[in-house]
């Protein structure tokens, strides 16, 4: 018999693309599945399209409306709504492939997390994106260093319920103060190539948005707590992470909006952490613009980054 998998879809205010994110869900190959959402306080009219769906596929759509609590609050009470043995997190302006469910729980066996690729999906075009290391055979640490989204997952659900694990509420980067740490309490992880989920980039989402929110500065918080949950026999995957989305990322987008004080915290934070954070094995896979950027940032000549980002020289 099948194993029950319950596809979590936390929604607010994303009217025009819901009913896209549902269809994919509904047209699979897989019949031992439940699609549970959960609208967060929306605004628009997210719920009467949930409602309606929830109306012609009784058997299959639960529909929960909540108060406004941010996405890791619909995630949560997501979990908290269902009694399969495996959860699919979905975030409801995006959608998957087409008829991938049961191949999805057929690779998935016994395992307890499944990780995945993504395609990534602009206006125009799409781009495969490779979330894991295949170079990294110790599979703990490659979940560790994966792309720390839980849409490329799969999980076993007591993995959350039995350890008591939540996604952090009212912060940006919940993803990461979480995802990576839940290798922790995993004994089987399956990694394959195959993308089954796109993810659409759009300008009005958490992480890209053209008016500064201060909560991209959570980005510290969403460390701390990671680091503290993470076995500390990792400190050189730790480290890594702090470079990757942190020193490379995070600069980037606090550079958009000219944050120097952040910028100056970024730098402060990684040589007080990781004073020899250049000699990290993982940072020394790093292609030469990464590694020029980071020095860069490091260096604190944030003028010159923009004048090679303009001429595209440092954006990756």
């Amino acid at each position: 018999m099948n194993k029950k998998l319950a596809i979590i879809v936390p929604i607010y205010n994303i009217e025009n693309y819901l009913g896209i994110c549902i269809e994919s869900l509904l047209n699979q190959d897989f019949d031992n599945y439940e699609i549970i959402l959960v609208d967060d306080g929306s605004t628009d009219e997210s719920k009467s399209v949930c409602e309606k769906y929830a109306r012609e596929y009784p058997d299959i759509i639960r529909f929960y409306s909540k108060s406004n609590g941010g996405a890791s609050s619909a995630r949560n009470y997501g979990i908290t709504k269902t009694d399969a043995e495996y959860i699919f997190f979905v975030d409801g302006d995006d959608y998957i492939k087409a008829n991938c469910l049961n191949e999805i729980m057929g690779k998935l066996g016994d395992n307890d997390i499944l990780v995945f690729n993504y395609i990534n999906v602009s206006e125009n075009t799409q781009c495969l994106e490779y979330t894991f290391d295949k170079s990294i055979n110790d599979l703990q640490k490659r979940y560790l260093l994966a792309t720390p989204s839980p849409c490329n997952k799969v999980f076993r659900t007591s993995l959350f319920k039995e350890n008591k694990i939540v996604f952090p509420e009212k912060i940006f980067y919940e993803d990461l103060a979480v995802i990576p740490s839940i290798g922790n309490y995993a004994q089987k992880i399956v990694f394959i190539d195959d993308a089954y989920y796109y993810y659409l980039q759009r300008s009005g989402s958490t992480m890209h948005q053209q008016i500064y929110n201060s909560k991209i500065e959570n980005i510290f918080d969403a460390l701390e707590i990671l680091e503290s949950k993470v076995d500390k026999h990792y400190k050189e995957e730790i480290e890594f992470i702090y470079i990757w989305h942190l020193l490379k990322n995070a600069s980037l987008r606090f550079l958009d909006f000219n944050k120097i004080d952040m910028l100056d915290k970024i730098n402060k934070t990684i040589k007080e952490k990781f004073p020899n954070w250049k000699k990290n094995k993982y940072y020394q896979n790093y292609d030469i613009k990464r590694k020029i950027m980071c020095s860069l940032i490091m260096m604190k000549q944030y003028k010159l980054i923009n004048l090679l980002r303009n001429k595209g020289g440092a954006n990756n």
